[in-house]
């Protein structure tokens, strides 16, 4: 022992032990062993008067919680909670309009102008009969429903101009028949043209536009999933904020249509 102490193997710290000791003790408490001057690195010897009872240090007492403070924590992680909600209620409403903008609108349009385009050049007429031979048949029939009106003409009597003008007023609502209808078809060709074709089958800024529609309906569809997913238990979700402030406006609606009603 005196051997390690004095080469610095054994530390003033360390704990020895020998038969009839009650309990393990610091070598610096042990009489004959000399230790070298400690470095900065290490710390003093532990003096022996110190090492009688080596025991841990009680506990720290856990501070108790004031009178409500599990109520108000509760109160406020409820809070955020629904704040959290409704922010994501909001997102949800900003990205169904948007979605709804994109898949009734945009991309629609987009496959119209898509469709006009292959229509002029008569380009894949020999894919798409069907259609082609549809399109022409509807744009015949408002060429000869738009066809100039002889009381147009300056020699034409009075009589004969009103019976022009009544016809083209009865032709109307037909007319915008058929122009939905030439619309639609549009729309089948340019969406036809694209599914078969892809980036072939129009100009590139035209092809563009629709991958780009879709690109983002996908990118959204997977959001929108993300935001309805709700946690087991969960009372408060998104959606039912959202059908739940629908119920209110509509309420509100109602309200508001009746009052005025019953005012008068």
């Amino acid at each position: 022992m005196k051997q390690l102490a004095s080469s610095g193997q054994l530390k003033p710290s360390d704990l020895v032990w020998q038969t009839g000791m009650t309990s393990w003790k610091p070598a610096s408490g042990v009489e004959g062993l000399v230790f070298p001057p400690p470095t900065e690195d290490e710390p003093p010897p532990i003096p022996p008067e110190d090492t009688a009872n080596l025991e841990s240090p009680p506990p720290v007492p856990s501070a108790k919680p004031k009178d409500g403070y599990w109520a108000k924590n509760a109160l406020a992680s409820t809070a955020t909670s629904l704040l959290h909600r409704g922010q994501s209620a909001g997102q949800l409403l900003k990205k169904l309009c948007e979605r709804a903008n994109l898949r009734w609108k945009l991309i629609p349009n987009a496959y119209r102008v898509l469709g006009e385009q292959v229509h002029s050049q008569g380009a894949y007429r020999a894919d798409f009969p069907s259609i082609y031979v549809r399109l022409d048949g509807l744009l015949a029939e408002i060429a000869y429903l738009k066809e100039r009106p002889v009381g147009e003409q300056q020699a034409a009597p009075f009589a004969v101009k009103v019976l022009s003008i009544a016809r083209i007023a009865h032709n109307l609502p037909h007319t915008q028949l058929i122009k939905s209808r030439v619309t639609n078809a549009f729309r089948e060709l340019g969406n036809t043209a694209f599914a078969k074709y892809g980036e072939n089958s129009g100009p590139k800024e035209l092809v563009q536009q629709i991958v780009d529609c879709r690109k983002r309906l996908d990118t959204l569809d997977t959001e929108i999933r993300d935001l309805l997913q709700s946690q087991p238990g969960q009372i408060v979700t998104p959606k039912r904020i959202l059908i739940a402030g629908g119920v209110v406006i509509v309420l509100l609606l109602l309200f508001a249509f009746f009052g005025t009603k019953g005012s008068r």
